[in-house]
């Protein structure tokens, strides 16, 4: 019987060169060796040769022990991968994705050789895209093409745009809906208070209470699902339903801004007030705040738009510096503007408005909002839906917003254009 020493000339490798190879060589040259002798060993080996063999082999032992403890530790960690993937596929964080049954196989096909003490390639796990096939009409339903062959070891999230949106809410008197309607009682009254003679006619006041009221509408959206969308790519769904949910936070307040804008005041400049030669946004927010302060108002809060604000903040002087402070009455720092001893006016930024709007007034007081707590979603199938795996889902919330007669006048809504056109000296 061949000897491996023999084996190994056939092979032009000295004994030598043998024992200075890597443990995976030495392997795979081992295996060479028990394939080419496998039939002899069978057929005609005697106890003898099979003991001078076992003798050689185990010469090798001390070589090979570093490549089978390796070994070893590829099968538990093939044990291990395969327990963690079986976890993964059923936690409901991945809900809707299938691990791949083969994946263990592979990875234990890969390392199979344990005997031989071989390790064959490399581990790859790949998956294809996703795609989504939009239906006409259909929404975000659609046909799943591919998801590859194995799966996605990980997802960091879907990536979104941002969605600007108003803070208005944030500044306005916010109730809970919990009527179908929202209604404002306004007290006007004529007052005449003066000094008389005993015995003389007073001054009469009188009182008219009124009131108006918003019915609460439904703010709401649909969209529709395929039945393998659902089952197999919820990830997806959920996903989408977020981006609504964030849409609804932009388009309540833009109703908001909306009603503000159809009932609030247009600026009415004195004649005391036309003094500016070249008037900037400064002078107009400041005489806008004079003109409610006369009236009684404590307004709290100038809105306007990014790029308004803009340009207050790179305003110049003649001689060039950035006109950020003004001894404290204008603070762009703090983002306030001080009036007398009482009223601090906080500057705030609003994507909803337009380029040259501007909006000042006590908003707590003055603007009153109804909103549903919760938001109500609904599933159905709607016509032939059902006959083509669609489902329709529906989401809506409830909403009343309403600026009361009596304290339209503590808010102004207006240009820049306009309101520095007022305050211009002729």
């Amino acid at each position: 019987m061949k000897k491996f020493k023999d084996f190994l000339k056939s092979k032009n490798v000295t004994e030598e060169a043998f024992k200075t190879m890597e443990a995976a060589e030495q392997a795979k040259l081992h295996s060479e060796f028990l394939n080419e002798m496998g039939d002899e060993i069978d057929k005609k080996a005697s106890s003898e040769d099979l003991e001078s063999l076992k003798s050689e082999l185990e010469t090798e032992k001390g070589t090979n022990a570093t490549l089978k403890t390796e070994v070893e530790e590829l099968k538990e960690i093939v044990k291990t991968q395969g327990e963690a993937i079986k976890d993964g596929a059923n936690s409901p964080e991945n809900a809707g994705f299938g691990v791949a049954k083969s994946l263990k196989e592979e990875l234990e096909a890969i390392h199979k050789s344990s005997n031989e003490g071989t390790l064959n390639g490399k581990v790859t796990i790949k998956a294809d895209a996703i795609g989504v096939n939009a239906n006409a009409g259909a929404g975000i339903a659609g046909a799943i093409t591919t998801i590859g062959n194995y799966f996605a070891q990980l997802i960091p999230g879907i990536a979104k745009k941002p969605v600007p949106k108003s803070n208005i809410l944030d500044e306005i008197d916010m109730l809970p809906l919990n009527a179908d309607r929202l209604v404002s009682i306004s007290e006007t009254e004529t007052v005449n208070i003066a000094v008389t003679a005993e015995g003389a006619v007073k001054p009469e006041s009188t009182v008219i209470w009124a009131a108006i009221d918003e019915p609460a509408e439904a703010v709401a959206t649909t969209w529709k699902t395929t039945t393998k969308m659902r089952r197999f790519f919820a990830m997806f769904v959920t996903s989408f339903l977020k981006t609504l949910q964030s849409y609804f936070d932009k388009k309540l307040p833009q109703l908001v801004i909306a009603k503000i804008k159809a009932n609030a005041t247009a600026f009415t400049p004195v004649p005391a007030q036309a003094v500016h030669t070249a008037p900037n946004n400064f002078d107009a927010i400041i005489a806008v705040i004079s003109s409610l302060v006369k009236l009684g108002y404590a307004p709290n809060s100038a809105r306007m738009s990014v790029y308004a604000w803009e340009n207050m903040q790179t305003l110049k002087a003649s001689d060039g510096h950035y006109m950020l402070e003004n001894k404290g009455s204008i603070n762009l720092l703090n983002n306030t503007i001080n009036f007398g001893d009482d009223v601090s006016v906080r500057i705030r930024t609003d994507v909803e408005l337009g380029n040259d709007d501007l909006i000042v007034g006590d908003f707590k007081t003055s603007v009153k909002a109804g909103i549903d707590t919760a938001t109500d979603y609904t599933e159905f199938y709607s016509g032939t839906d059902g006959n083509k795996n669609l489902l329709s889902h529906r989401l809506e919330k409830f909403f009343a917003c309403i600026v009361p007669v009596a304290t339209r006048t503590g808010i102004v809504s207006d240009t820049f254009t306009n309101i520095k056109a007022g305050i211009t000296a002729d």
